[in-house]
Parts: structure tokens; sequence; C-alpha cells
């Protein structure tokens, strides 16, 4: 958070208007790659930084739901969509209230879950859904009195799908575990095989026998 000698601007001010020109650039963009990859840049600040970036909420947050806004009304890659919601939800986790008050001030409450509600079965990757339920339960731990009435209503909902991804979480991590069983089954059988010397020399050959005589 320091300003750098010779610099009128905080490091981390630098680093959100990079992502902000960064956004504007990748609008023109077919598939939207470069979005995508500053869009992790600004994850890592939200999940390395919780509560500490409260002053720059409303300039971030309010780069993420003018993207939401243009990619959900319009036809982006499902993947550049799929990395705001996932940034968005990054973003209450590291400052629930903040973010959901923020959210509420642009009248965006209703456009934003109901895009988000909507687009939960195609988080597939374990990643994405571990970052939208850690999103999801912030959402929870808003006090009642912070939490805007629209978002209230949808707590039922939210608390369904909240025990839906992590049973998807739960099932990956099973099948993987199954997988990663096998393949060291398979490996030590494989060891098993090829351990031991049919020719009883101990592993010297005869030219070693000799010398050691």
């Amino acid at each position: 958070m320091s300003v750098g000698e010779g610099q009128t601007e905080t490091y981390f001010e630098l680093t959100a208007k990079f992502i902000q020109r960064v956004l504007v650039i990748n609008s023109s963009s077919r598939h939207m790659q470069d979005g995508i990859i500053v869009l992790r840049v600004l994850i890592a600040i939200f999940e390395n930084l919780p509560g500490q970036v409260e002053a720059a909420l409303p300039t971030l947050v309010g780069m993420l739901l003018a993207e939401l806004k243009v990619a959900f009304e319009g036809t982006k890659p499902k993947n550049f969509k799929s990395m705001l919601l996932q940034t968005l939800a990054m973003a209450l986790y590291n400052s629930n209230a903040t973010t959901l008050a923020i959210i509420e001030r642009e009248q965006q409450t209703y456009a934003v879950f109901g895009s988000w509600l909507m687009f939960m079965d195609k988080f597939k990757l374990e990643f994405e859904i571990r970052r939208i339920i850690f999103g999801l339960l912030a959402i929870l731990r808003v006090p009642g009195a912070q939490m805007p009435s629209l978002v209230q209503q949808q707590l039922p909902q939210i608390t369904k799908h909240i025990a839906a991804l992590a049973a998807r979480v739960y099932d990956q991590r099973l099948k993987t575990l199954t997988e990663n069983e096998k393949f060291l089954k398979k490996g030590f059988d494989s060891d098993e095989g090829e351990d031991g010397d049919d020719d009883g020399d101990d592993g010297f050959d005869d030219d070693e026998a000799e010398n050691e005589q």
C-alpha cells in the first residue's frame, strides 16, 4: 500500500488502474483472454488482503458490476462470465457487508444474483466451485440489518446451492482419491514384478564378481 519513490500513487492504486485498463482493452476482444488473466490478479488481491482494501472496493466492485452487466446482456464467452462471478464471490469473501452495500447502491442486486444463481450449474472445476462457496458463505455471515431485502429472500436458495456445491466438491475429491489409489496400486504391482534378480548374482555381473575375489 506504500508509495514508490518519485510516485504520487500507491502500488495498489497503480495495480487497480492497470486492471481497469486491461478490462477496457479486453472489451473488444473475441475470446476475452486478457480479461480472464487480469481477473485472476484481482482474485489474488481479494484472497490475500481480506478486509484490507475497503477504500478501493467501490472502484473494484464497480468495475466488476460494469463488466457483469455487459457480459450477461451480450454474448460474452462462458469462461469470462464464470471468472467475473468467481471474482465477485471473492470480493464478498474479502468484505461481505461492504460489497453487498456497493451492489445495492448501484441497483444491481437483482441483476447480479439473478445471473449468479442461474449460472450455478456451469461451475465445473473444484477451484471455481470453492471460490463460489466462499462467496456464498460470506453472504450468510452478513448481519440481517446490513443485508438487502432481496438477498434475504434468496437465503433459502443460497443455502441450497452451498449444499449442492459442497456435495459436488466432495464427489470430485472422492473420484480423484479413487483414481490415485488405482494408479498407486498399479504402480506397486508393476514394481513388484520387476524386483529381484533371477540369476542369483545379487546384482553383480561376472566381471564385478571376479574383481571381488
